[in-house]
Order: C-alpha cells, then structure tokens, then sequence
C-alpha cells in the first residue's frame, strides 16, 4: 500500500508536468530545448526545497515524511517522495524567474508565500477532493487545480512586476492592494468555514484570483 502511494505521487508529478509541458510549450514541442530550459533549474529547486519553502508548507511536508518513515520508508526516500508535492510547481517557478528577471531560489519563495497568502494550496486540495463520477466531473476538477496553480504563477509575476525598490515584495504589495487583499482573504476565511466546499464556490474563488492576476 505505501509503494502504491509513493508511485501515484510520483504519477501525479508526472502528469502534471507532461500536461504544462503540452499547454506552454512552443508547436511543435521542441523536447530538447525544454530540456535545457529546465533541467538545472529543476535540479537546483528538488535540492533546496526545504530551504525555500515557507515554515508552516514545510511543517506540512514533514507530516508527510513522518507518514512515510512510520511505514518503513528510509528517510531520504521520504523527503523526496513528500517533497514532490511541491516539485510540481517547479516549471511554473522556472518560467516566472526568466520572465521577471528575479533568481529562481527568490522567485521561489515569492511563488510559495503566494500560495500561502492566498490560500491556493488549499483550494486545489478542496479541488482534488471534488466528486468525480463521470468523465465530465473530472475534467472540471483537473480544470480547476489547472487554473488555480495558473493564478498563483500569474500574482506571482504581477506581485515582482508592480515591486518598487528593495524589501519585502509582497508585503510592499499588500499595503499598496489592502482593499484587494482584503476582499480575497475574507472570501478564503467564508470558505474555510464552509462544511463542504463545491465546483461553484471555487468557480467564485478563482474568479476572484484571476482579477488579481491579470490586473
């Protein structure tokens, strides 16, 4: 049972990479020059995860990797199978350090601080647990996880963009956006309340995220 568990994690980093691969690569796909986008950024990123991550994402990660040692999981294999998780947004931190010109280990911290502030982990784990019964219901679900990991790259880039001077990027953005801070934080506390939360609220939600992204 914990192979299988190790093995869909990995399958899920898979997918998820093979999919944004197929969405944001050039047609026809070049796999060798993605390749060499990617490679030593990705390398850099799975050996450093721990120290870029935020404390209370990595306080969730080391619940993972406690799972996986209590069921007889060496504790190298367990860092790495639980740190997956977060691997998958390394292709989203590459693309977002070039085009903001920022070094990836900040962009980094920026992309997961991001998602912390603004709930997005979250959301796409209500996202995953969403019922999919038929073919339709699990296409909407993917869609959703989709579209969330695309505004945490998209507040990301808009968050160095509208930077002004040195210091902390994101709290010089949330004093200049309080009102829309504001309003995105109430609607993430009213969903957190929620006993179960539907496609149509995070429809709302990532609505909402969206205007921020692409403001």
């Amino acid at each position: 049972d914990t192979q299988v568990t190790l093995l869909l994690d990995v399958n899920q980093l898979i997918e998820r990479a093979t999919l944004w691969l197929l969405r944001h690569s050039s047609q026809p796909i070049d796999i060798g020059k993605s390749v060499q986008e990617f490679k030593s950024g990705i390398q850099a990123l799975s050996d450093n995860m721990d120290k870029i991550t935020p404390k209370a994402v990595a306080e969730r990660v080391d619940y993972r990797v406690n799972r996986y040692e209590r069921a007889g999981i060496p504790k190298v294999l367990a860092q790495r199978a639980a740190y997956l998780l977060l691997l998958v947004s390394a292709l989203d931190i590459i693309r977002t350090s070039n085009a903001c010109k920022m070094s990836q280990k900040e962009t980094a911290k920026l992309y997961f601080r991001v998602g912390e502030e603004f709930g997005l982990g979250w959301l796409r784990y209500c996202a995953e647990k969403l019922p999919t019964d038929n073919h339709w219901q699990k296409l909407a679900a993917a869609a959703m996880i989709e579209e969330l990991y695309s505004h945490q790259r998209g507040i990301t880039l808009r968050i160095v963009k509208s930077g002004r001077g040195k210091g902390d990027l994101l709290e010089s953005w949330k004093k200049a956006n309080g009102p829309v801070f504001n309003q995105a934080a109430q609607m993430l506390s009213e969903l957190e309340m929620t006993e179960l939360v539907d496609l149509s609220m995070l429809a709302v939600a990532s609505r909402n995220l969206s205007t921020i992204a692409d403001s």
